[in-house]
């Protein structure tokens, strides 16, 4: 068993589905407890078997061990694989829901540059239309032919819920009990109508409780027209479409349309006119052009203190052209004057700070003699020294 499940770790990545599988085949318990049968058949051969037979257990119980050890090993092998396994499928659902997600966003920002223009301009065109009728319209209601209705503008024809006359949708005879003293017809809840109808039949005269202890109240059947209607109703007004505000596509271009939600057709006309003429704002705005003033000098200092800082290789390479010459000069006096060195003690002992030591060759030099000191940082001289 132990060894199937070593070919699972052993073999190619396997799905979180296999490698649980073969993580519930591991059985630790029923291990430890053939385990522990082995050391029951010790004892009793060490009481009633031979050495042969004591050495034979022993070998068992040494393979029987072995696998409990690699179902340990093969159990966390497999808890960590899972997760890391589930971690990596989780991921990759990820992924997929972000490349699903990207390519609805492109599909969506290609479907924006393509139809938003058209409809912006079509939009604008159907304002412009809409304003020359309402002229149009204003025009003639001044002065209409004889007998002829006025014209509605257009947008309110179309869009208006205009107000009707009241109008009735059935009528028919009922005969309902009602208030008798009631100078209208106040006619009872359909609940007490059935119940009435059920305690007088045959008689249009009864009575009703009034709430009070032993009061009593008159009522009476009666015939009446019972009408169903829609009651008259008054203009509703629409917010006009010179409301909706249409922006240029990017941010600089001109709107399509924005005006004054309320507003008369010549300034709609007006607006559209003023729309058509602008033009994009340009890629670089003068007004938001600014100036400034550097001394050149001052950042060459700074870009050679920076690159002194950083080890920039201008720096190492200024250091290796200064002191080469300097370097061997020192070289030849050293031989000369073991001791000192234009004037400088020579320094034999190891410093105790890292950042002190100096390069091997140039033990006996000390670094300051030759205008610059070595990076203290790791205590290394510029390359090519």
């Amino acid at each position: 068993m132990i060894q199937n499940i070593l070919k699972t770790i052993r073999g190619q990545a396997k799905s979180v589905a296999d490698l649980e599988r073969a993580l519930a085949q591991i059985d630790i318990p029923g291990l430890e407890a053939d385990a522990e049968k082995l050391e029951d058949d010790r004892r009793r051969a060490l009481l009633d078997g031979t050495d042969k037979d004591v050495e034979a257990v022993e070998r068992k119980i040494e393979v029987a061990n072995r696998e409990i050890e690699r179902a340990y090993a093969a159990r966390s092998e497999l808890e960590r694989r899972i997760e890391q396994a589930r971690n990596a499928e989780a991921e990759q659902v990820k992924f997929a829901r972000y490349d699903a997600a990207k390519a609805q966003a492109d599909a969506a920002a290609k479907e924006l540059r393509k139809a938003y223009p058209e409809i912006g301009k079509r939009f604008a065109s159907l304002l412009k239309v809409l304003a020359e009728a309402s002229l149009a319209v204003e025009e003639v209601n001044r002065n209409l032919p004889d007998g002829a209705a006025p014209l509605q503008d257009p947008e309110v024809e179309v869009r208006a819920k205009l107000g009707e006359p009241e109008k009735t949708i059935s009528e028919e005879p009922v005969d309902v009990w009602c208030y008798s003293a009631a100078r209208d017809n106040s006619v009872l809840p359909q609940e007490m109508q059935d119940e009435l109808n059920a305690k007088y039949r045959g008689s249009d005269q009864g009575v009703i409780s009034s709430g009070s202890a032993g009061g009593m109240i008159s009522v009476t059947r009666r015939r009446l027209i019972r009408r169903s209607y829609i009651p008259r109703s008054t203009n509703v007004l629409p917010s006009r479409l010179t409301a909706v505000a249409l922006p240029g596509l990017k941010v600089g271009d001109p709107a399509f349309w924005d005006g004054p939600a309320y507003t008369d057709a010549r300034t709609v006309l007006a607006t559209l006119a003023r729309l058509a003429e602008a033009r994009p704002a340009p890629a670089i705005n003068a007004a938001d052009v600014m100036t400034e003033y550097a001394d050149p000098k001052a950042a060459e200092a700074d870009d050679l203190e920076a690159e002194q800082s950083s080890g920039g290789e201008t720096y190492r390479q200024a250091a290796r052209n200064s002191s080469r010459g300097r370097i061997s000069a020192v070289a030849q006096q050293e031989e000369a004057h073991p001791a000192t060195v234009a004037g400088h003690t020579r320094v034999d002992a190891e410093p105790s700070h890292p950042s002190l030591r100096l390069p091997k060759g140039a033990e006996g030099v000390s670094p300051s003699h030759h205008g610059f000191s070595p990076s203290t940082r790791d205590g290394r001289w510029p390359h090519g020294l």
